[in-house]
C-alpha cells in the first residue's frame, strides 16, 4: 500500500511538473528566452533569424543577429536618409520591450511622418555591449551605408570592457543562454531576484585601468564612426540614480570630454527623462503609439534600462536633436 501512494504521488508530481511547464512556456514564454551566440570578434552578439515571445513581448533578430527588419546592407536609393543608432542594452530594450516599441523603431515611425524621402533607422546594439564590442561588430559589418550614427552611452559604459574574449575566440559560434527548463529558469530568475542585476551599485567607474581601456575603445568607436559616415553624435543617457540627484557622475564627464575631442555633437538625454516623468501626458501628445501605452507612470524599468514609455522618451528626444540639428539637409544634398 505504501509503494502504491509512494508511486502515486511520483505521478502525481511528475504531471503536476509537466503541466507548470508547459504553462510557463506557452503564457510567458518561459524556458526559451532570446539566445545570444559567442564571436571571436566582439565577444557576443544575439543569435540571428530569431522570433520569440517573452511576457508578451516579441523580439526578432535579423541575419546578422540585430533586433530590427532585415536591410540592404548599402543604400537601395540615392534619396534614403540613413541613421545608425549604436549602444547597448538601453537600446536593444531587453524581454520588457515588445519590437513595435523600442526607441529606433518610433523614431523611424516620426520620422517617416515629417519627411518625404525614405528612412532606414537601423539598432546596433546587444544586452551590457561595451564601446569594444560596439567598434568590433562595426568593424565586421560596416556602418549600412548610414549617414547619420548616434551613439547612445551611459555613465557606467566608461568600465564597460569585454570579459569573455578568450571563451569567444574558443567558442565562436556556440549558443549560450538557454536555460534546462522553463522551470529550472524560473528557479534561476527567483534566486536572482535577491540582488536584481539592474538595481545593482553602479560598477566602479573609479577604475583607473579599465577606464583608460575602455576610453580607448571609445575613441577607436568614434574615430571609425567619423571616418565612415557623415555625421555622428553621442546622446548621453543618465540612469535612474542621476534623474533622481538631477546631476551625472565623472565618469559621464569624461564621456563627454573624449566625445567632445573626437568632434561629436553631445545630446544629452536626462533632462528629457526627469521632464517626462513628471509630466507624461506631453511626451504622448502626437506620437504614433502613444495611444497603446496604456498608462506610462515612470520611464525607467529598473536603474539603467528604460521602460517601454521611457524608449519613446528616447525616441522624441533623439528626433528633437536631430531636427534642430540641421543634419537633414546636410547628409541628403547632392554631391558637386
Amino acid at each position: 500500500m505504501r509503494r502504491r501512494r509512494l508511486l502515486l504521488s511520483s505521478v502525481l508530481l511528475t504531471v503536476s511538473l509537466g503541466i507548470t511547464e508547459v504553462v510557463l512556456r506557452w503564457a510567458w514564454g518561459f524556458g526559451s528566452p532570446v539566445l545570444y551566440e559567442w564571436d571571436g570578434r566582439f565577444e557576443y552578439r544575439m543569435v540571428p533569424g530569431q522570433r520569440v515571445m517573452r511576457f508578451g513581448k516579441l523580439i526578432e533578430t535579423d541575419s546578422r543577429g540585430l533586433r530590427g527588419p532585415e536591410l540592404p546592407t548599402r543604400q537601395t536609393d540615392q534619396a534614403e536618409l540613413r541613421i545608425l543608432v549604436v549602444g547597448d542594452s538601453v537600446v536593444n530594450g531587453g524581454s520588457h520591450v515588445d519590437q513595435s516599441r523600442l526607441g529606433t523603431v518610433l523614431l523611424q515611425e516620426f520620422l517617416d511622418e515629417r519627411l518625404t524621402q525614405p528612412v532606414v533607422v537601423i539598432n546596433v546594439s546587444a544586452n551590457s555591449w561595451g564601446p569594444a564590442n560596439q567598434v568590433e561588430f562595426l568593424k565586421a559589418f560596416g556602418t549600412f551605408d548610414a549617414d547619420i550614427a548616434i551613439v547612445v552611452a551611459s555613465s557606467h559604459d566608461l568600465v564597460d570592457v569585454p570579459v569573455h574574449s578568450a571563451q569567444a575566440r574558443a567558442n565562436s559560434g556556440n549558443t549560450f543562454n538557454a536555460p534546462w527548463s522553463a522551470l529550472t529558469e524560473v528557479a534561476g530568475l527567483a534566486w536572482a531576484r535577491l540582488a536584481p542585476s539592474g538595481d545593482a551599485a553602479p560598477p566602479d567607474e573609479n577604475d583607473t585601468k579599465l577606464a583608460a581601456e575602455c576610453l580607448t575603445s571609445f575613441e577607436e568607436l568614434l574615430s571609425f564612426l567619423n571616418a565612415n559616415t557623415k555625421k555622428v553624435a553621442v546622446a548621453m543617457h543618465w540612469d535612474r540614480n542621476e534623474q533622481a540627484a538631477n546631476a551625472t557622475r565623472p565618469a559621464h564627464a569624461t564621456l563627454v570630454e573624449a566625445a567632445t575631442q573626437a568632434g561629436a555633437a553631445i545630446w544629452e538625454l536626462g533632462p528629457a527623462f526627469i521632464a517626462a516623468e513628471a509630466n507624461p501626458e506631453k511626451v504622448l501628445l502626437g506620437s504614433p503609439r502613444g495611444s497603446l501605452i496604456a498608462v506610462p507612470t515612470h520611464v525607467m524599468h529598473d536603474r539603467i534600462h528604460p521602460t517601454e514609455f521611457g524608449q519613446l522618451v528616447l525616441a522624441r528626444e533623439l528626433l528633437n536633436r536631430l531636427e534642430n540639428s540641421g543634419w537633414y539637409a546636410d547628409v541628403t544634398a547632392p554631391g558637386p
